[in-house]
């Protein structure tokens, strides 16, 4: 019934919605995973999410662990905070599409360990801890992630418009930033997570997350400084993070050993890479720096297409491999419950979904 998805981090997934009897065995296994410190909580702005995120505190509690309560939120805001305040997991409720989320302590993916042992714990009858954890009232803490991407906002007035269907994040982010009022060439579109952008002007269409995390991580480069992106950012960030001197650092959405971790830690506070508030401002930061327009900025870019799928695949884990040829490169990686998602990256759409096709049926005659 519980398995843990490394894609958008979460161990409950219930289309008919979350019970209150859910959330408190969710915070239970939490702290039973964790076994310590402090875990902070935090729910989408409705009564329902409340509730249930009141519920997942009551478990931790339980459990022996302190709770920290953000209240009303959204998940890049908690992944913010939860290393910001050196916390030791972060827990996200979102009763409306019935998922419970756990973020590790550098506000990233837990490992795939972690995240089963949560989903394990689930399923067994949890013992009370010999003392009950605390409740702290932490909703005041929104305050720091807004001061910080006030920090990070262009000083002069962007030329753009963001939108998101999350009302807090809307009125965040117009908020802190200076947009005009004139008729506005490029539009930001921020997903109600808060994980995910998208640009659009008439010259360059609809571009895609992926690219605008590899025209920030050329700008760091340049500025002399390493960058850490997710494991399917575009390949040619290595190559030129080489001719600069400079380190393009991976992580993976779900190691399964420490491998990651400098990547990791550096991810932590590097918010432009998985924040998509922290990665308008980079980006108007940028084009106000340069005193180019998105079409320029974007031009500047190497041609590459990313293509991304998710596949059922029943393979042992030998199979987990990263497939490299002329043509491109596909890159495999497990999400749980016999999940995965298969990356590929080439110079047009066309190749790239050729090679995710090619490496799911590789990948699948070698499993049986």
């Amino acid at each position: 019934m519980y398995s843990y998805d490394a894609d958008s981090a979460a161990f409950i997934k219930r289309a008919q919605g979350l019970t209150a009897s859910d959330c408190a065995r969710a915070g239970a296994a939490v702290g039973a995973a964790f076994g310590r410190g402090r875990v902070g909580v935090a729910c989408r702005n409705d009564e329902y999410s409340r509730a249930c995120a009141d519920a997942v505190c009551a478990g931790l509690r339980v459990s022996g662990v302190n709770a920290w309560s953000f209240g009303a939120s959204f998940e890049s805001q908690l992944s913010f905070l939860v290393p910001f305040s050196s916390l030791n997991a972060g827990v996200f409720v979102c009763a409306g599409e019935g998922t419970v989320s756990i973020f590790g302590e550098n506000g990233l993916s837990v490992s795939a360990a972690l995240g089963r042992k949560a989903a394990d714990f689930m399923e067994t009858d949890l013992s009370p801890a010999p003392s009950c954890g605390r409740l702290f009232d932490m909703s005041a803490m929104g305050m720091l992630y807004r001061d910080e991407l006030m920090r990070h906002v262009p000083y002069g007035v962007a030329d753009c418009a963001i939108l998101s269907s999350d009302s807090m994040i809307s009125a965040l982010i117009n908020d802190c930033m200076r947009t005009t009022s004139n008729e506005r060439t490029l539009t930001l579109r921020i997903n109600r997570r808060g994980t995910s952008l998208s640009a659009y002007t008439e010259k360059t269409g609809v571009v895609p997350f992926v690219k605008l995390i590899a025209l920030c991580g050329m700008y760091e480069l340049e500025s002399g400084r390493d960058i850490s992106v997710p494991y399917d950012s575009p390949a040619f960030l290595d190559d030129l993070a080489r001719s600069y001197g400079r380190t393009a650092y991976r992580y993976l959405s779900a190691p399964s050993d420490g491998s990651d971790n400098v990547a990791r830690r550096l991810a932590a506070r590097q918010f432009w890479s998985r924040d998509a508030l922290f990665t308008a401002a980079k980006l108007t930061c940028i084009l106000e720096e340069k005193n180019m327009t998105f079409p320029e900025l974007y031009s500047l870019l190497p041609p590459l297409f990313v293509y991304s799928t998710t596949a059922q695949l029943e393979l042992p884990p030998d199979y987990l491999d990263e497939f490299v040829e002329k043509r491109g490169k596909t890159h495999i990686s497990p999400l749980g419950n016999g999940r995965f998602r298969l990356t590929a990256q080439s110079f047009d759409e066309e190749t790239a979904r050729e090679l995710c096709a090619e490496a799911q049926a590789f990948i699948s005659s070698g499993a049986k």
